[in-house]
């Protein structure tokens, strides 16, 4: 369950970092990404593949 998820801009990409909830030892769990979109994309196709990593789980 995704606690929550927030992003940011960091020169030509992107810096996503979800929480996953707590562990046992009441550690959060979070999960950073970096993504650089292309040239080519719009607006849309970033947001769409921002939520997409927002929503990745950790194994």
């Amino acid at each position: 369950m995704i606690r929550y998820g927030i992003y940011k801009k960091k020169g030509n990409g992107y810096e996503i970092r979800v929480c996953n909830g707590y562990d046992s030892n009441e550690k959060k769990i979070e999960i950073n990404r970096t993504f650089i979109p292309k040239d080519t994309w719009n607006e849309d196709r970033i947001e769409k593949k921002k939520q997409h990593i927002m929503t990745i789980k950790k194994e």
